[in-house]
């Protein structure tokens, strides 16, 4: 069984562009601000929530994933020092894991994954963030579990975007997944919302319109995703749409914005 730390590694290790005119006349509710919240759509319909708080320096405070009848589904607190982040906690009643965070200067160094069992923490893994001209270039990750380094990913960019990502074996540098993404030009609602950590949702400036996977389990595949976006006045999306391969498309998310 994946541990939570795996699922939100592959969620974060990872559209085109429309202007529908409801969506460009200007309304109190398309006021330039922060992601307020997003809807998150199932196939059926059915839908949830994110909802975001700020804290007083405008960094992230408090995640919320609420159901459709309000019940709040899970939580993460981020905790600062210094203005730098310091935790992210995973679940408050209870606790059940937590990102740490370590930092060169400006820059974060590494960042810990650690889940709690029975009141004790297991620490499971550590990445370590190398650098070029402030961008993420290279992540080594480190098995805590059994000491040992197990891979490293590499990341390109098209000007502030990441555009190709290639993950590989540190023991035998085989090649075992590669990403490549394409971008609109319009403004990314969750850029800079979280810690840069090489998640391309959090660390690119526009927004992901075609997410191609071109290596998986070190198998050449070339399984494309397309995503449409419809804007408000000032450039934010404000619905996001998986674009099918038969015809059609379904809606993924929609944005509020503070």
């Amino acid at each position: 069984m994946k541990s939570v730390g795996a699922i939100l590694f592959v969620f974060t290790i990872v559209g085109m562009q429309s202007c529908k005119k409801e969506y460009c006349i200007k309304r109190d509710s398309d006021h330039i601000g922060r992601l307020a919240s997003v809807k998150n759509y199932h196939i059926d319909g059915t839908f949830y929530t994110l909802d975001y708080k700020y804290n007083s320096q405008g960094k992230m405070e408090n995640e919320k994933q609420i159901s459709s009848n309000n019940f709040v589904l899970f939580e993460t607190v981020f905790y600062y020092q210094n203005g730098h982040l310091k935790t992210e906690q995973l679940g408050t009643s209870p606790k059940i894991a937590e990102f740490r965070y370590t930092y060169n200067g400006q820059l974060l160094s590494e960042n810990e994954y650690v889940e709690y069992i029975s009141g004790s923490a297991k620490r499971h893994f550590k990445r370590t963030f190398l650098y070029e001209k402030s961008k993420i270039t290279k992540i080594i990750e480190n098995n805590l579990e059994n000491d040992s380094l197990s891979n490293y990913s590499i990341f390109s960019y098209t000007g502030d975007n990441i555009s190709n990502i290639k993950t590989y074996d540190i023991h035998t540098n085989e090649l075992k997944s590669e990403t490549q993404l394409e971008y609109d030009d319009k403004k990314n609602p969750f850029y800079a919302v979280k810690e840069n950590t090489g998640n391309a949702l959090y660390t690119s400036k526009n927004n992901i319109t075609s997410e191609t996977i071109l290596v998986k389990n070190g198998m050449p595949v070339n399984d494309v995703t397309i995503y449409e976006y419809e804007y408000n006045l000032y450039d934010q999306p404000v619905k996001k749409s998986h674009l099918l391969k038969t015809g059609g498309k379904l809606l993924e998310q929609s944005y509020i914005y503070h």
